[in-house]
């Protein structure tokens, strides 16, 4: 089966999942709203609001990002976001970045988006809008710094890639399946 869904039982919430070689990873951005930590919701219009959430997810900072994942599935490293990127490459041009072919449609028929931008904690806004994402690895760089998948604007001439970004900042969070 190369898609579903799974039921994240401490809000009741239901996850589509791809398949993508031998991993499984969130088809949508996650929105589980801690009971502590930092995390933000993004909006078009660079303000925070919850009304956000069902289509973005929540922007978390890193150390919020890796201690959400429900039993079952975790913040993936580095090294796996490498593997997904090295090897489907053109799945990501192509499918996921371009196509969308692979993402759930939601009751409505429109498509999911994980392109949530990020939230800056130094200056307190969202950057980038929805046409970027930023995704956190569980892999940090310092005590400052941390790896993450970064996803740029379909018109832009940067590649997706592994960025890291400051520890404090809100990215958007994709679990992979333990």
């Amino acid at each position: 089966m190369n898609k579903g869904s799974f039921l994240d039982n401490r809000d009741g919430r239901r996850y589509k999942w791809i398949r993508i070689g031998n991993q499984i990873i969130m088809a949508e951005n996650f929105a589980y709203k801690p009971d502590n930590g930092k995390y933000w919701a993004y909006e078009d219009s660079y303000t925070l609001s919850e009304d956000t959430v069902a289509k973005f997810g929540y922007l978390y900072d890193w150390e919020t990002a890796n201690k959400v994942a429900p039993d079952g599935w975790h913040l993936p490293t580095k090294e796996e976001w490498l593997a997904l990127f090295s090897d489907f490459k053109k799945f990501l041009y192509k499918e996921f970045y371009v196509e969308w072919k692979y993402l759930p449609e939601k009751e409505d028929g429109t498509k999911y988006t994980l392109f949530g931008g990020m939230y800056n904690h130094r200056n307190g806004c969202c950057s980038y809008g929805n046409g970027q994402s930023f995704f956190w690895s569980s892999t940090e760089v310092d005590g400052e710094l941390a790896f993450g998948l970064y996803i740029p604007e379909r018109t832009s001439e940067d590649i997706p890639g592994i960025k890291y970004n400051r520890r404090g900042d809100g990215l958007s969070v994709i679990l992979f399946q333990d």
